[in-house]
């Protein structure tokens, strides 16, 4: 395993009963009361209150005229009138597009992924019109990036999934950390900063978005500088090729291996660190490795259709920790907390 340390291996209930994980949550400040998911979307009386039910939804949005026949069926309903919901952000629907490939060496899969553009504007208000089979990647990438949206659906059948992930959500408790940065992304508001970000959130290079160039970083991206002129953005695949060997692979904070297609949002603060994984093909991953920056200690895990997560082959090297997830789907979640003596 490239010649990694072995440390130990640790199984963790994908449980908040587990023992003393909601009194590790309290301690860091944690809110035991779930994470937030975007809103189902619906524009009329509850005929299909029963479907949604069984699924596991217990919140739609609504316009008021219909809100109180959707409360009379047991749901906690957010008014929202079709004026409001067209005034939303559409976003594209996210997902991996088959046949597509991004034309370099490494011949990536072409992922449709909307993280940036959360990161880009955090209070936007935003809003899926979906097609078969994409609800339930919606909503992991929406509540990853703690967006503001609403969810419409075109197939009854995808309030199945969308149930599974609402449950999920609900039982995961909500830590919305710092965002973990080897670098800063200076956002001048152009398309070409936008579909820059868009590469490196897809290629898991992390980066802070800053106005201007900032001193707590070595490495600032601004197009438009000798550096890093406008034109080189023409190919950012190449482009963010460039920044990683800029980075190096060693010194990232954050890397995944065995699999191309899986986004992760990594955050941390002085207590521990969070890491998503969100896999847009949705296709089961055997054995995803994760490296991040720090020293921790298991924590929880989280994995989306698994009733017992567990991490295994949990090692420490030269300032980074890393794990293994044996089998994931669509979605995981990893809480890590700081070992006992580290100052990293």
């Amino acid at each position: 395993m490239r010649g990694v340390r072995i440390v130990r291996r640790t199984s963790l209930l994908c449980s908040l009963l587990a023992a003393g994980l909601v009194a590790a949550a309290a301690a860091q400040g944690r809110s035991d009361a779930g994470t937030p998911a975007p809103c189902l979307y619906r524009d009329g009386a509850p005929s299909d209150a029963a479907s949604i039910r069984s699924a596991g939804v217990t919140a739609i949005c609504a316009p008021a005229g219909a809100g109180d026949a959707w409360k009379a069926e047991g749901f906690e309903v957010t008014a929202l009138d079709a004026a409001a919901l067209a005034a939303r952000e559409l976003l594209p629907t996210p997902g991996v597009l088959r046949g597509q490939r991004v034309a370099s060496a490494t011949r990536t899969p072409f992922i449709v992924s909307n993280g940036w553009r959360m990161r880009r504007a955090p209070d936007t208000r935003y809003r899926y019109h979906l097609p078969v089979e994409r609800a339930a990647l919606a909503t992991v990438e929406a509540a990853t990036w703690g967006a503001d949206a609403v969810l419409q659906l075109e197939a009854p059948g995808d309030l199945a999934p969308l149930g599974r992930v609402h449950q999920f959500l609900r039982a995961l408790p909500d830590r919305d950390l710092p965002h973990m940065a080897d670098f800063a992304m200076v956002d001048d508001g152009s398309d070409e900063a936008g579909e820059v970000m868009n590469l490196f959130t897809r290629r898991n290079l992390l980066y802070e978005i800053v106005k201007a160039p900032s001193d707590r970083f070595a490495l600032n991206i601004q197009l438009g500088t000798p550096e890093f002129p406008r034109m080189s953005t023409s190919d950012p695949s190449a482009f963010a090729l460039r920044v990683r060997r800029r980075i190096g692979d060693e010194a990232r904070s954050l890397r995944i291996y065995g699999s191309e297609v899986t986004i992760a949002r990594a955050g941390a603060d002085a207590n521990g660190a969070r890491v998503h994984l969100i896999n847009y093909t949705g296709r089961q991953v055997f054995g995803l490795r994760v490296r991040l920056r720090g020293v921790y200690e298991p924590e929880a895990a989280y994995v989306l259709g698994v009733e017992q997560a567990v991490l295994e082959d949990v090692a420490v090297v030269d300032g980074f920790t890393e794990f293994s997830i044996p089998q994931m789907g669509l979605f995981a979640v990893v809480d890590l907390r700081k070992a006992p003596g580290s100052s990293q």
